[in-house]
């Protein structure tokens, strides 16, 4: 029993250092607790999250694995392992992750959004619209949502539907919007 308690303390240290962005000091701490208490899921998704923030991402992805082994259920855990695989431009997989997730979750806007960043990257900008719309339906206020809806649209030379979402995303002001607005439309 105190071996599982040290571990909630070194967990504990951890999350309040991640919470001042001190991953690498939180990561430590992880490292402690992943040791005395191996079983759970959520030291190892933590572990991942500041393994993440640090750019480790190949450590990240095996946190977020032994975090589902445990818990197969854990939909952060399949939704980091996707960011993470999407950093090292491993987009199918990453959709994979993200495909997951959503199973767990099919309301999740930001599963959906990401899903629909790596598609893009793969060329696939179609199935991408699709997930950038269902994202946009679930929350339709966060402007990088259109912005890159609308990357895709004028990669599929639809100009008039992506000046739309340029529009939207400046006034969401999603960073570059008003690049994209300016380079691709015409001033109504």
């Amino acid at each position: 029993m105190a071996m599982s308690q040290s571990a909630s303390s070194y967990s504990r240290e951890g999350f309040e250092l991640a919470k001042l962005g001190e991953y690498g000091q939180a990561l430590t701490q992880y490292d402690e607790a992943v040791r005395l208490n191996p079983r759970s899921a959520n030291i190892h998704y933590y572990r991942g999250l500041c393994q993440y923030e640090l750019e480790y991402f190949e450590e990240a992805i095996q946190s977020f694995s032994y975090a589902l082994v445990i818990n197969p259920q854990h939909p952060k855990a399949y939704f980091y392992r996707g960011r993470s695989k999407a950093k090292l431009k491993l987009w199918d997989e990453s959709i994979v992750d993200y495909s997951k997730a959503l199973d767990i979750e099919p309301r999740n806007p930001e599963y959906m959004y990401y899903r629909g960043m790596s598609k893009g990257s793969l060329g696939l900008h179609i199935t991408a619209i699709e997930d950038f719309t269902q994202a946009i339906k679930k929350e339709d206020r966060i402007g990088d949502y259109y912005r890159d809806r609308g990357i895709c649209w004028l990669k599929l030379e639809r100009k008039d539907l992506a000046c739309e979402d340029f529009e939207m995303a400046v006034e969401l002001k999603a960073f570059n919007a008003g690049y994209y607005l300016e380079k691709h439309c015409q001033p109504k």
